[in-house]
Parts: C-alpha cells; sequence; structure tokens
C-alpha cells in the first residue's frame, strides 16, 4: 500500500477538504429548510476555516481513521 509506505503523503487541508465533502453530501440530502439553513452557515464557517488554514504534512499514521 503506497500510504503505508509513505509515497503518499496528505495535507492537513486534504483531510478537512474531505470532511468538508462529506458533510456537504449531508446538506444536499436534508429535505427540511430549517435544517438546511443551519447546515448551509456550518458549511460556510468550515470553508473559511480551510481557506484560512495553512497546509501542514500529516503523518499517515493519522490517515487509518478515514480508512
Amino acid at each position: 500500500n503506497l500510504i503505508k509506505r509513505r509515497v503518499i503523503k496528505f495535507y492537513d487541508k486534504q483531510i478537512l477538504w474531505y470532511q468538508y465533502d462529506l458533510f456537504y453530501k449531508t446538506l444536499e440530502k436534508t429535505q427540511d429548510e430549517q435544517e438546511k439553513k443551519e447546515l448551509r452557515r456550518k458549511v460556510k464557517k468550515m470553508r473559511e476555516f480551510i481557506c484560512d488554514n495553512p497546509s501542514i504534512l500529516l503523518s499517515t499514521v493519522f490517515l487509518s481513521v478515514l480508512s
């Protein structure tokens, strides 16, 4: 596995964008308008947070949680 051999490395922003994508997909599936409004606010905050943070290389040890 390339990740285990550390050939492929990930930055924290990549992990955050992955989490953002999952959250955004939840937003798209939501039917309730009030809940959608709250989720949109959270998505916006999350996007701003990701864009404002510097990229830091993560160890592959932390990536096992995403698998």
